[in-house]
């Protein structure tokens, strides 16, 4: 491989591994949006039957299959489609609430670091001599979600604004939009009671009509922030150590003028839980330039 091609995959893992934590903006936007119409394969045909529980009750249902969990270390490949298409492999690591970070290897040498913890962002790419460093308080202002919520959005996982993984007793701090898909699906629009003027979200799950063939599971979520989006899709499921969540996000979204497209496949088969994991935060080289999410996108281009 040669050196302008080991180049622009590191860019791109970096770039990728940001996405979720840099989307973020400012928006002139009033309360709670209108939920978008929602389909899921195999049941494009919508109906509107009154649903047998109620969306709060399913909510609930949902959330109680969700199980504590203190850190988890998993391998995960991030597939880049846009800005540029690529991919890497690497360990992601999240001690919940404190901490996350991914490690990326090439030819068993590190070729890239993400680590975010409730202080700050922090992306080194020691073979190109770069970094990206920002404050974790401009994300969470902008997106108005914590470490910890952005951790169940990893796992595909319901979660309460800056109080992380949701709680079934949450349900009275959303309104919900239900439809029923068909006889057998219903999807459900949750969304904050309250929004801010700066940015707006929401996510979407279905819920089986027959409770035996699973619980009611998370289908997407979607922020809106200025000119920049994120809409995010759970693909597949696994019983895992945390409960129900997420093998398989696909991601589309803009950042200001820039496209934005990958897909986060996650092996919960090999993953090690409450292990006690604790990551460090990755040194800085001397001499490392630091750059900006703008020159990142021109990196790749």
């Amino acid at each position: 491989m040669t050196s302008t091609a080991n180049i622009l995959r590191l860019v791109a893992a970096v770039t990728a591994t940001s996405l979720i934590l840099t989307l973020g903006g400012c928006r002139s936007g009033k309360q709670t949006r209108a939920p978008q119409e929602q389909t899921v394969p195999g049941h494009e045909q919508t109906v509107s039957p009154t649903p047998a529980r109620s969306a709060a009750a399913d909510f609930r249902l949902m959330t109680e299959s969700y199980t504590p969990w203190t850190d988890v270390e998993v391998p995960v490949k991030v597939s880049l489609t846009k800005p540029k298409k690529t991919s890497v492999s690497g360990t992601l690591t999240m001690v919940y609430g404190k901490c996350m970070a991914l490690t990326v290897k090439m030819l068993f040498i590190e070729a890239a670091s993400m680590y975010a913890d409730n202080d700050s962002v922090i992306i080194v790419s020691k073979p190109l001599g770069k970094y990206y460093k920002e404050s974790m308080h401009t994300f969470t202002t902008r997106l108005g979600l914590t470490l910890a919520d952005l951790q169940s959005v990893m796992l595909g996982q319901a979660f309460e604004p800056g109080k992380g993984t949701a709680r079934s007793s949450a349900a009275q701090m959303f309104s919900f939009d239900a439809k029923a898909l068909d006889d057998e699906l219903t999807s459900v629009t949750v969304s904050p009671a309250w929004q801010s003027d700066k940015y707006e979200w929401s996510y979407t799950f279905v819920s089986p009509a027959d409770l035996s063939l699973g619980a009611p599971r998370l289908m997407s979520i979607d922020v809106k922030a200025a000119d920049n989006s994120l809409s995010g899709t759970y693909m597949s499921f696994d019983e895992t150590g945390c409960g129900l969540a997420a093998s398989s996000l696909e991601i589309n979204g803009t950042a200001g003028k820039h496209a934005v497209a990958a897909t986060v496949t996650t092996s919960f088969g090999r993953a090690a839980w409450n292990t006690g994991a604790a990551p460090s935060k990755p040194r800085i080289p001397r001499g490392a330039t630091r750059i900006t999410t703008e020159q990142i996108f021109k990196l790749l281009k």
